[in-house]
């Protein structure tokens, strides 16, 4: 190896490898000034200190302001939450300072200008993730940790009972499982409550008459109604149900036609609306008949996960997300509010948003109450993955207004915060198949046109593969302390999340650029998917996958057929390779996944 030095700089060279490094390899500008002392030790980066100054006083704004708030939390949390803010605020400068520092060319600079903005979101997200994982870990006892609820036995006779009207909405529902439903809601030891069944745009009457005459048999309690064509989706049939709800309810409750309620779900939990600021009480969604088959173990913990962790954890700050089933809403604040949002695929968590803007308290309890079912292939728990991130950005669009800082808009800080903050990750989501596509559209370059296309340099490269590991890290920790898994179920819920990274990513952009899409029902009791239907069901993210192999191959292997051997050997290609690899990990997951939904479960087996 051999490196040219010249006297002076000659920077009116043509730059034929497009890289700026020929223009200024002179030990003295061109204006005849030294570049560097002559004397001395050599520093490769004289400005280091400025960038330790610049880091240390970037980290100590935030760190200080979270730690004088966090009075509870414990020694190793700050000392946690310290090193994580210096750390981020570390590679910001880093990454900031590496154009200014080297002399780069014009098509790295253009990277960087299109890649910083994203590198940043993703460092947030990582704060995000690590002020998640402080709080959790290392700050006590929760604030707001609530418990199901029972009437004084000695004074059951002076107990009030208030009327709640249960909505049961279905479209195309297997009749038998609807019956299920409705028998544990009849079997609950609730003496005041209406069960109305809805059927909405389910084109076979053969599917919803059976439901129908079992509701006949059931006595005034239970009201079915078959709406046929109807607009709206879900929200439109729970509109439908408001306009018949009796009028001396006082509650209104809303289960999935595949739920089935715990005895006491409502006497545990309607008790809390004797305080009248409380406007929706949340139980978590479970699931059962997830044992004996791998893909449903899978993803029941990774649903588990959000409603160990996060619902746990915006439940402290009174910013819990509604979900439509195992929900219970003060009717008053529910007609008041506009009732349910019909233009969004997400009215659960679009109320949830209303309700709180109001000022009304939550209540999360985190005792299961009632198990339901869960996608029986990947393609349906992409879709409906897919309909809840596309409906975060129809609220976004549509409330931002709301959630804009430093203004009073009916919310706190603190539920602004944490809409926020649930969001990010997603939007990250799209910015990382964004990062992807450039990142193979870059290595074609490089293999076609080196001249023009650069290795990229690792300040672009280290941050996505060091997110990639902190979002494992901080999944496996928190799994590790809120949820009760083995190792085992925690790893197969980190792959499982992992393979819905392309349908968040792809819901982002698709919801950014449109007002709406198709409600997207998520099937129950299917029968199971072959083999070769398990690649089809993941062929974005296979194709996605090869491509990303290719380029890591292609960016070592053309150099050498080329006899360009330096580039073989160059590190920053042989990082930039592995980079590839790294980023189509969560394509390869949601291959794996896709191809284990369609293995016969353990009963099947037997």
């Amino acid at each position: 190896d051999y490196n040219i030095v010249e006297a002076f700089d000659q920077p009116w060279k043509v730059n034929l490898d497009n890289t700026a490094s020929e223009k200024h390899w002179g030990i003295f500008t061109v204006d005849r000034q030294p570049k560097f002392s002559w004397i001395g030790p050599v520093i490769e980066f004289e400005e280091w200190p400025f960038q330790a100054a610049a880091a240390t006083l970037i980290a100590l704004l935030p760190a200080f302001w979270f730690l004088a708030r966090w009075k509870n939390l414990q020694l190793p949390g700050k000392i946690f939450f310290g090193v994580l803010v210096q750390f981020a605020a570390t590679l910001l400068i880093w990454t900031m300072s590496v154009p200014v520092m080297r002399d780069l060319g014009p098509n790295i600079n253009l990277m960087g200008f299109v890649l910083f903005p994203a590198q940043l979101l993703l460092l947030i997200v990582i704060l995000i993730s690590g002020v998640e994982m402080t709080e959790l870990t290392w700050s006590g006892r929760l604030k707001r940790a609530f418990k199901p609820l029972k009437a004084d036995p000695d004074a059951i006779a002076e107990t009030h009972y208030p009327k709640v009207s249960l909505h049961l909405p279905c479209y195309n529902e297997p009749a038998e499982m609807v019956k299920l439903t409705i028998d544990s809601l009849l079997a609950m030891d609730y003496p005041n409550f209406e069960v109305l069944v809805i059927d909405n745009n389910t084109k076979d009457p053969e599917v919803w008459r059976p439901v129908k005459e079992y509701c006949d048999t059931l006595g005034e309690r239970v009201k079915f109604f078959s709406l046929g064509k109807w607009p709206g989706a879900k929200a439109g049939a729970l509109n439908f149900a408001l306009s018949k709800t009796a009028p001396d309810a006082e509650i209104v409750g809303v289960v999935d036609s595949d739920y089935q309620v715990r005895p006491d779900w409502l006497s545990s939990l309607v008790p809390y609306f004797k305080d009248p600021k409380v406007g929706h009480v949340q139980a978590p969604q479970d699931h059962r008949d997830w044992q004996n088959d791998l893909f449903k173990e899978m993803i029941n913990w990774e649903y588990a996960g959000f409603f160990d962790i996060g619902m746990v954890y915006r439940n402290e700050a009174n910013a819990i997300i509604q979900h439509g089933t195992m929900t219970l809403i003060r009717k008053k604040a529910l007609e008041d509010s506009g009732a349910w949002a019909e233009w969004c695929i997400v009215e659960d968590a679009e109320l949830g948003l209303r309700l709180l803007k109001q000022g009304y308290e939550s209540v999360y309890i985190q005792d299961r109450m009632g198990h339901g079912l869960v996608p029986d292939s990947f393609m349906a728990y992409k879709k409906q993955r897919f309909r809840w991130a596309y409906g975060a950005i129809q609220i976004l669009k549509a409330h931002w207004r709301l959630l804009v800082p430093f203004k009073n808009t009916g919310l706190t800080p603190s539920q602004k915060y944490h809409f926020i903050s649930g969001w990010l990750p997603w939007i990250a989501d799209g910015l990382y198949l964004m990062f992807c596509i450039t990142s193979l559209v870059w290595s074609l370059g490089m293999v076609l046109a080196p001249h023009y296309f650069a290795t990229p340099l690792a300040f672009f490269t280290l941050p996505t593969v060091g997110v990639f590991f902190a979002k494992i890290i901080h999944h496996l920790f928190l799994y590790s302390t809120r949820v009760k898994c083995s190792i085992k179920q925690r790893f197969l819920s980190a792959v499982a999340g992992m393979g819905l990274t392309y349908a968040i990513a792809w819901a982002m952009w698709q919801g950014i650029f449109t007002k709406s899409t198709p409600f997207m029902r998520t099937p129950k009791m299917a029968a199971k998917m072959s083999f070769i239907q398990g690649f089809q069901m993941a062929l974005e993210e296979s194709v996605l996958m090869v491509l990303h192999w290719i380029a890591a191959a292609a960016v070592l292997v053309v150099p050498l057929l080329t006899g360009r051997v330096d580039m073989f050997y160059d590190p920053d290609v042989r990082l930039w390779s592995g980079v590839l690899v790294v980023q189509s990990m969560p394509f390869l997951a949601a291959l794996v996944t896709s191809l284990i939904s369609t293995l016969p479960s353990r009963d099947e087996k037997h």
